[in-house]
């Protein structure tokens, strides 16, 4: 009698893994396509939090780190958000649909395609010459 219970709790314990929809291989961040699929990641994903949490961080962290190499100078980045500055999630629902558009950009270093979407998302004013 304890092992038909036994094993439907360990049936049940692996249920989880088994309907998860975020391949967890994406987290290896291999190209954009696996930061697409984790900006992407549905709420009611076992791995939501974390991919949520990936994505906005790779988002963030990328184009910090592009700021600071430039030296503060937006316009050397070539992304220029507006003013109000979008929220981590329209940034990140954004690229997914930007991703989705254009995936011969897919296969790229995911830092190659964010800032190819950046590029021409925000793309910052031309100055005037004098």
């Amino acid at each position: 009698m304890h092992r038909p219970v036994v094993a439907a709790l360990l049936t049940l314990s692996l249920l989880p893994a088994a309907v998860q929809a975020t391949d967890q291989a994406s987290f290896q961040l291999r190209n954009a396509q696996d930061l697409i699929d984790l900006c992407a990641t549905p709420e009611d994903d076992a791995a939501a939090e974390a991919a949520r949490g990936f994505c906005y961080g790779f988002l963030a962290g990328a184009y910090q780190h592009a700021v600071a190499v430039s030296g503060g100078d937006h316009e050397k980045v070539g992304v220029c958000l507006p003013e109000p500055k979008p929220t981590r999630a329209e940034v990140a629902a954004k690229f997914v649909a930007w991703g989705q558009a254009n995936p011969q950009h897919t296969g790229e270093s995911a830092v190659d395609a964010l800032f190819r979407f950046g590029h021409g998302t925000w793309p910052c004013a031309k100055k005037k010459s004098r």
